[in-house]
């Protein structure tokens, strides 16, 4: 079986560089009562996605909005760890993202509510791997 390789590259230093930076910036901030790992985990997501030449945010919030609409279903552990990460929760998150949540399971148009992310569609692209 033949596998398509990614046509955008993403050197692994930077991305390892990038991690540690924005994990000992985020140790200065947080509390030990304030759960940031989501948070922590959609500010990488939004860097790298910077990174390839996208609006990160917007396509992140547009992404979590696909999810809410439609969960990705599969048996694999990936589809699941992605709806995971993608669906978040009420409490120590930015409200953007919970109103992306919201439009999603209201069966908005995600392409329309996150307009600034052009030619951006993850799942599309992600599932040629899986």
């Amino acid at each position: 079986m033949q596998y398509r390789l990614p046509t955008q590259s993403f050197d692994i230093v930077q991305l390892y560089k990038l991690i540690f930076w924005y994990s000992n910036e985020e140790k200065k901030k947080r509390s030990l009562t304030y759960d940031i790992s989501r948070k922590y985990i959609y500010k990488i997501i939004e860097v790298i996605l910077d990174k390839m030449g996208y609006d990160g945010k917007n396509c992140l919030l547009k992404l979590i909005c696909e999810i809410a609409r439609e969960p990705i279903h599969g048996n694999s552990m990936i589809y699941q760890i992605l709806n995971t990460i993608l669906s978040p929760l009420n409490g120590s998150i930015d409200d953007d993202y919970l109103e992306a949540k919201r439009a999603g399971l209201q069966w908005a148009n995600c392409s329309s509510c996150f307009y600034k992310c052009i030619n951006f569609n993850l799942l599309e692209k992600f599932s040629i791997y899986l």
